[in-house]
C-alpha cells in the first residue's frame, strides 16, 4: 500500500484537473488529505483542492484518509501541525500533490516540510 498526500489551495476550483492526476495513480493507491472545505456561495460548488480530491479519489476507488486540525488542543497552529502529522504518519507518504493557487501559505509549508523529509512532490498550478 502507497499513500499519496494531496493538499492544496481552498481555491482551488479544478476538479477535473485532481481528477486526471488521480486516475494516474495505481490501484490500491491511500490518499491522505486534510478535510479543507470552501464553497462557491454562488454556485455551490466546492473548491478546495482537499476536498475536490476527496471527490474524485472515492470516485476512482480509493481508500481515503483526512487528516483535520485540532484546534482544542493546538489553537492557531492546528493546521500546521495537522500537516506534519499527515507527512509524519506510517506509513509515510511516497509522494505529495499539491495543488496550489496564487500563494497558499498552508500548501506552500507542506511542500517545504515534504522536500525536508525527502519525499517526492508534484506541484501543479493553474
Amino acid at each position: 500500500m502507497s499513500v499519496v498526500l494531496v493538499c492544496g489551495s481552498r481555491t482551488w476550483g479544478l476538479p477535473l484537473r485532481i481528477y486526471h492526476r488521480l486516475g494516474q495513480l495505481a490501484d490500491g493507491t491511500v490518499i491522505r488529505h486534510g478535510g479543507a472545505s470552501r464553497i462557491d456561495r454562488e454556485t455551490g460548488a466546492e473548491l478546495s483542492a482537499d476536498m475536490l480530491a476527496d471527490q474524485a479519489a472515492r470516485s476512482l476507488g480509493f481508500t481515503v484518509e483526512v487528516f483535520r486540525p485540532d484546534y482544542k488542543r493546538f489553537g492557531r497552529a492546528a493546521p500546521l501541525r495537522r500537516n506534519d502529522r499527515m507527512l509524519d504518519e506510517d506509513p509515510v507518504p511516497v509522494l505529495v500533490i499539491a495543488f496550489q493557487r496564487g500563494c497558499s501559505s498552508g500548501t506552500g509549508y507542506t511542500i517545504h516540510g515534504a522536500r525536508e523529509r525527502r519525499i517526492d512532490v508534484e506541484v501543479h498550478r493553474p
